[in-house]
């Protein structure tokens, strides 16, 4: 078996010559990894943007607190959950795996590791961005007309789901027998 480095780069040319190796520049590899950098943060942007929204929105809603009325409760609030938002973080936790699998500079860390990493950073900033005033001035732009893109998603958020079994009141007074 050929194993030194000059033997190494022989067999290389020779297959560069045949035609069984493609040479490409030094800009392609550039531009994969920039590739990768790029849409990883903004997996990693939206990814967490989108789990803050869940848990706002649990919160706001006031769903959490039907998770205190058993199991009726915890069916409506499993189906008041919003999936949606849920179902892209998945899909752009998936898609980041994905590259990671198909670009080969990672073979020095186990694909794992980085993936886990990357769901940590995610959810980690996700509750960060859940305790800013983010999402309340967002709910305010919403609730006001003005804002464009993501407002009918921030309109749901207070909307009564009587179809669900979901009934929103307030208790005005309190009585010692009753």
């Amino acid at each position: 078996m050929n194993t030194s480095p000059e033997d190494i780069k022989n067999n290389v040319l020779a297959k560069i010559r045949q035609g069984n190796i493609r040479m490409r520049p030094r800009i392609y590899f550039v531009a994969r990894i920039v590739a990768l950098v790029i849409v990883a943060i903004f997996a990693l942007v939206v990814s967490a943007f989108v789990i803050s929204f869940a848990f706002f929105s649990v919160q706001k809603s006031g769903e959490l607190f039907l998770l205190g009325f058993g199991s009726r409760g915890l069916l409506t609030f499993f189906s008041l959950f919003p999936w949606f938002t849920l179902v892209i973080a998945i899909g752009l936790i998936f898609l980041f795996k994905w590259l990671l699998r198909h670009f080969k500079f990672n073979y020095r860390q186990p694909v794992l590791k980085i993936f886990f990493t990357f769901l940590c950073i995610i959810f980690i900033g996700g509750l960060f961005i859940s305790l800013t005033p983010l999402h309340t001035d967002l709910l305010d732009k919403a609730d006001k007309g003005t804002l464009p893109f993501f407002g009918e998603l921030y309109e749901n958020i207070r909307a009564p789901h009587e179809n669900m079994g979901e009934f929103r009141g307030v208790v005005v007074s309190v009585a010692t027998s009753t």
